[in-house]
């Protein structure tokens, strides 16, 4: 969130407190604010308006992290689609230096093979480097192998790279 989201953020906890009977202290809300200013504010504001819905009592903010941040998986599949993004842009080689508030889409793309091959990526082999880049994401630095990208396949007549 920018600074400029602080209306719509303080809007969204004032909404949920008010449903739960609950006055926020200025601390308490600088302190969520601090917390959870490093989120998109559509994230922050789903995951307020999810527990809006689904809590019977006001939360704690480490419920309101684990909304936001959901599992490992839903972290895994919105850091592909980042990844994604900017093949698809043609921005793989940029992104090859660019810094990501999440080390762990760099990492990630070194495993299974770098930018470099993530730009020479198929349209037809899309699913399968998302399912490696989302089980490389989840293993972290482990030691799980991953299939490589464009390990002996070659080039396939009449499939289009997604850089063309």
């Amino acid at each position: 969130m920018s600074p400029t989201d602080f209306d719509r953020f303080h809007a969204a906890v004032t909404t949920l407190a008010v449903e739960h009977d609950r006055e926020m202290s200025v601390q308490q809300m600088e302190i969520w604010w601090a917390e959870l200013r490093r989120y998109p504010i559509a994230a922050v504001e789903a995951a307020l308006r999810h527990l809006l819905r689904t809590q019977r009592f006001f939360p704690k903010l480490a419920e309101i992290l684990a909304a936001v941040e959901g599992n490992q998986k839903d972290r895994a599949l919105a850091a592909w689609e980042t990844v994604y993004a900017l093949v698809k842009a043609g921005k793989s080689a940029e992104a090859a230096s660019m810094p990501f508030d999440d080390d762990g889409i760099q990492t990630a793309v070194r495993r299974i093979g770098g930018w470099s091959r993530l730009r020479m990526m198929k349209e037809d082999e899309v699913p399968f480097r998302q399912k490696d880049f989302v089980t490389a994401y989840e293993g972290g630095g482990g030691g799980e192998r991953v299939r490589r990208i464009g390990g002996g396949e070659g080039g396939r007549k009449g499939v289009k790279c997604l850089s063309d």
